[in-house]
């Protein structure tokens, strides 16, 4: 055993394993770790770098690790390709940024890499985001990371349709995809497609509703990609162990009848069996008065939901439907289901929102997962950047950065503050729980692009 530091309890393994130079792996606080049950702090998660539009600029996709402890040091390491990087000692309430600056696995299709899984890995519970790029570039995105003991063995798909311009100058084919993460050798995954999917790697196409199988060993990463201009989004995913499963597209219109410039969406997505039946739906910072664009996945057979205040209704008949709601700007309503459901934001393009900002995709959070603390932080180079925070009416003050949130509006029993925050990292704590989001978008001014990011703050188990 060698210990660094105070606080760093690590082990040797063997050289197969790992690079030259680069034996010590951090051991988790186990006790401490499983106390997170299913939420997103954890000490270990599982990452790869998503196909977007630009994937292969020379910016790097980003992995922030943030320390939401108030009193608690400790150490976090990402383990890349059998390499473990020297760890880093997060202080209470810090921030470390890994770049990933990887290529996403083969080319825009189906694809399949043995061993490409990046790893997190951490003593204490910590939370972690993926940017993609982190800097503002033609397009962006962000995704909150799911530790890897949250982690499940079925899923619904949530992505977008490819593109519906043959004449855009990237051509076509961007597609809609989900990628896989094995976590176990030897892991078989199934899947049902609702329409057809490309052939890669050794992964056969699939006629829609057909099912398609491969397997996986502990860190390999799988990409199924839709053909050109359709949609993969209510594909249902089952393995025999726990995988890591992320939804996207490579360049979407949203609306899909937009015009314009494409962006790409990518969200990392929770197992079916964490969803829940009721979630407020909260509608991004405004930008314009543009609209905003809901879908609702079903996690059962013949789940009825229903929506607050309109009472609308409607039947989810199979696992992995799903219904799009189209709501006007700046309206606040309820989710409410007899099954499990999970309801998925889609923000609107920049020609639709005053050329200020662009497609992104955010899943909501139900209220039952709230949590009183959170540390996150922004993008690089937007030009706004909002923290929003959902309380409900009446409920304990809110404060960033030690700063008390005063600037609320009110609906359907909750209050909602927009927050503007300068770049950087950001803690947000009540003494009750509290949900919060954050956004960045930009304008084109100052050479930035037009683009956005959309991410759950966090989630408790």
């Amino acid at each position: 055993m060698v210990r660094l530091a105070s606080t760093l309890v690590l082990f040797a393994v063997a050289p197969s394993m790992l690079a030259c130079g680069s034996d010590l792996v951090i051991v988790p606080a186990l006790e401490a770790c499983e106390r997170e049950g299913q939420g997103s702090e954890g000490c270990s998660f599982s990452v790869t770098r998503l196909l977007h539009q630009r994937v292969n600029e020379k910016d790097p996709d980003a992995v922030i690790v943030s320390n939401p402890s108030l009193d608690v040091s400790t150490h976090v390491q990402i383990v890349r390709w059998g390499y473990a990087e020297q760890p880093v000692l997060l202080e209470p309430g810090g921030v470390h940024i890994f770049d990933i600056a990887e290529r996403a696995i083969g080319g825009e299709s189906t694809a399949w890499r043995a061993g490409a899984a990046i790893h997190i890995l951490s003593e204490d519970p910590v939370a972690a985001y993926l940017m993609a790029p982190m800097t503002n570039r033609t397009a962006n995105e962000g995704s909150l990371l799911i530790p890897d003991a949250a982690l499940g063995d079925t899923y619904v798909v949530s992505a977008y349709s490819s593109f519906l311009d043959p004449d855009h100058p990237l051509g076509q084919g961007e597609p809609s995809y989900f990628t896989i993460i094995g976590q176990t050798d030897g892991t078989t995954v199934h899947f049902w497609p609702p329409i057809d999917t490309a052939a890669g790697d050794g992964i056969a196409a699939v006629s829609a509703g057909g099912e398609g199988q491969f397997e996986l060993a502990a860190g390999d990463v799988a990409r199924i990609a839709a053909v050109p201009f359709a949609d993969i989004s209510g594909t249902v995913v089952h393995a025999d162990a726990p995988v890591w499963v992320a939804g996207g597209v490579g360049c979407a219109y949203v609306p899909i009848t937009a015009v314009g410039h494409c962006d790409h969406l990518q969200e990392v997505l929770r197992p079916i069996a964490h969803w829940a039946m009721d979630y407020p739906a909260i509608p991004s910072p405004p930008r314009a008065n543009e609209p905003h664009i809901w879908r609702v996945y079903a996690g059962a057979p013949n789940v009825t939901v229903t929506t607050e205040p309109q009472s609308a209704a409607f039947v989810l008949e199979e696992v992995g439907d799903w219904r799009e709601i189209v709501v006007p700007h700046g309206h606040v309503f309820w989710f409410h289901a007899d099954g499990p459901i999970l309801p998925m934001q889609y923000l609107v393009g920049a020609s639709q929102a005053d050329d200020r900002g662009d497609p992104s995709m955010i899943q909501a959070i139900a209220t039952r997962s709230w949590l009183r603390r959170y540390v996150v932080s922004t993008g690089l180079r937007y030009s706004e950047h909002y923290l929003q925070i959902v309380r409900f009416e009446g409920d304990a003050d809110v404060f960033v950065d030690g700063t008390l949130v005063q600037d609320y509006r009110a609906s359907q029993g909750l209050e909602i503050a927009d927050v503007l925050v300068e770049e950087g990292s950001h803690s947000v704590a009540s003494a009750e729980p509290i949900g919060l989001s954050l956004y960045g978008y930009s304008n084109g001014v100052d050479g930035t692009k037009y683009t956005s990011y959309a991410i759950p703050g966090g989630f408790g188990g």
